[in-house]
């Protein structure tokens, strides 16, 4: 009996896709790893759609993720997918989703990004003297990053429920950042307007930096009338008070000196 081509064909096609549908998660994670300094740690499920309990990235940990691939955008010459950052049992460090492609050498896109970050968590890891308390929310509506050119991205920070410990604990309020780069059609510079709600010490201003790695700072600080007189003293510190004790801070240089 003479076979079909077109069955055979499909039969073969079944079966690479069946493959393809249930190799192991650890395929992927073994891809990341040998591209990037990330470990994956009790890895489960498949390469569409798997987890990892933990994830440790220049000592960073967390976890457990989970990432839903998207095939269609391989078509594209992309790998794209869906991550969702659990709590661990123990910790509410870092949570959330977003969404996440790799494509042409150097080129990294991040949308749809809704992030939650503990402060203190984040402090300690950035070897800040001063403990920071509250939540930090991360919303990246476009990020695209490009070797050797500015990023072009949207997005916003929200220290909410801010405070310190230095020396004592201080409620603060909240503080906004709104990153934006500019011109729309072509990075120039990245530009991030600072502001405050509610809080005890207020900052507005903006910094910057350019694709040659030069950066400008101008904010004003001032302590509400309402401030614990502990942060109304620490101004002074920071810059020569103005008449209404608010400090003027500006600075540039290269962003390299702080890397």
């Amino acid at each position: 009996m003479k076979m079909n081509p077109k069955l055979i064909a499909l039969g073969v096609i079944a079966f690479f896709v069946f493959l393809i549908a249930t190799a192991p998660a650890s395929i992927i994670t073994g891809m990341v790893s040998r591209q990037a300094a990330v470990e994956f740690e009790a890895i489960s499920g498949t390469v569409w759609h798997g987890q990892a309990d933990k994830v440790v990235a220049r000592g960073i940990v967390i976890g457990p993720v989970e990432w839903n691939l998207h095939p269609w955008y391989l078509l594209r010459g992309e790998l794209a997918a869906t991550l969702i950052i659990h709590n661990s049992a123990v910790t509410d460090d870092v949570s959330g989703s977003l969404w996440l492609a790799a494509g042409l050498p150097g080129v990294l896109k991040i949308r749809d990004a809704d992030v939650s970050i503990d402060a203190s968590w984040a402090s300690t890891r950035a070897a800040i003297p001063i403990a920071a308390r509250g939540k930090m929310l991360i919303k990246i509506d476009r990020l695209q990053i490009r070797r050797d050119t500015l990023p072009e991205i949207s997005a916003t920070v929200s220290w909410q429920n801010a405070g310190v410990s230095f020396p004592q604990n201080y409620g603060l309020g909240t503080y906004n950042i709104e990153i934006q780069h500019e011109p729309a059609d072509k990075p120039e510079r990245v530009v991030a307007n600072i502001s405050d709600q509610d809080s005890l010490l207020h900052i507005t201003g903006q910094a910057q930096f350019n694709q040659s790695g030069q950066y400008e700072l101008d904010i004003r600080l001032s302590a509400d009338a309402t401030a614990p007189a502990d942060i109304a003293r620490v101004l002074p510190l920071l810059g020569t008070p103005a008449d209404d004790g608010s400090v003027h801070i500006q600075r540039n240089g290269l962003l390299s000196d702080f890397l």
